[in-house]
């Protein structure tokens, strides 16, 4: 932030900390890992989560939503250079990470969760016919965001709270706006271009957490790990220098994403079965599972109480 004076940076450190606060979740106790019958397979069996590049994810809107927000909120109260600029940023990044000056591009790779134990939104996704079901793993969240920071320390992994409320995403927008075109108001041509570096930066961060209030019933949690684009160059090549980004179909598009070990299995406390799924047969088998992938002295193992019947 040198580049844009003390002044800049004095102001600009405070509203990091702020939105530290706003989007990272600190809490401890359980998240739920929503998940068909081969994810839990997988998961358990493997002792592995897959990470997934944010623009992979389900929401037709992931990443993109957070710009119908900053459109509302760009008004008349800021000149039209200062709007063309930054809706500019939506479709064509400025410049290349190398030619930033220290403001680097970042990767992000999400894996999903849900503060609540049994909800009818999540199991919607796997319950939609008589035939289909679903689980919820339970993970300790802090043990579980300790065992992806050792995997490799030189990647960040922050657990990231969602943010619904489109009050605070409007608030967010606009503090973030009005500092940046504060001193945009000062600046000339070059630091003006550093200054909107900083804000796409900012931006791509925080859209990490924002998502429509349609989905708040998710009340999700993210369990993030960020790659420098150095980072992400490294483990993308045929042999790689450090971990691998592979590569996986969603719907019929090809996105990375890293799968991640958590090799202590008290992490996993316990497996929850969708409401449709009555038969006790079906419930032993999970503990059959638990049993042969060794965590049946960790686990407990539970049946929906949403009351569903098809």
């Amino acid at each position: 932030m040198s580049v844009l004076g003390e002044a800049f940076g004095r102001e600009f450190r405070p509203h990091l900390q702020r939105t530290g606060r706003l989007f990272h979740d600190r809490k401890e106790g359980p998240i739920y890992h929503y998940t068909s019958p081969e994810g839990l397979l997988s998961i358990l069996k493997n002792k592995t989560l897959w990470f997934t590049d944010i623009m992979g994810l389900n929401d037709a809107s992931e990443g993109n939503y957070i710009w119908e927000i900053i459109d509302e909120c760009l008004d008349s109260s800021y000149d039209d250079n200062f709007i063309i600029s930054v809706q500019g940023l939506e479709s064509s990044p400025i410049a290349k990470s190398s030619e930033k000056e220290g403001i680097e591009d970042k990767a992000y790779f999400v894996c999903s969760f849900s503060e609540d134990s049994d909800s009818l939104s999540m199991w919607n996704y796997y319950t939609k016919n008589a035939n289909s079901v679903g689980y919820n793993i339970c993970f300790d969240r802090q043990q579980l965001k300790n065992i992806v920071k050792e995997w490799e320390n030189k990647f960040e992994v922050k657990l990231f709270k969602v943010l619904y409320d489109k009050e605070e995403q409007i608030k967010w927008v606009k503090d973030t706006l009005n500092l940046v075109y504060k001193y945009w108001q000062k600046c000339r041509t070059k630091k003006r271009q550093q200054l909107l570096w900083v804000l796409e930066s900012l931006i791509n961060y925080v859209k990490i957490g924002f998502k429509h209030p349609s989905f708040k019933n998710e009340q999700e949690i993210r369990l993030v790990i960020e790659l420098t684009a150095e980072q992400f160059s490294n483990n993308f090549t045929v042999e790689p220098e450090e971990k691998e980004v592979g590569v996986r179909i969603v719907n019929n598009t090809f996105v990375p994403y890293l799968e991640v070990p958590f090799n202590n299995v008290t992490v996993v406390k316990g497996v929850t079965a969708s409401p449709i799924i009555k038969d006790e047969n079906a419930i032993d088998s999970i503990y059959l599972l638990l049993y042969k992938y060794g965590y049946q002295e960790s686990c407990k193992v539970e049946v929906s109480n949403v009351p569903l019947k098809y």
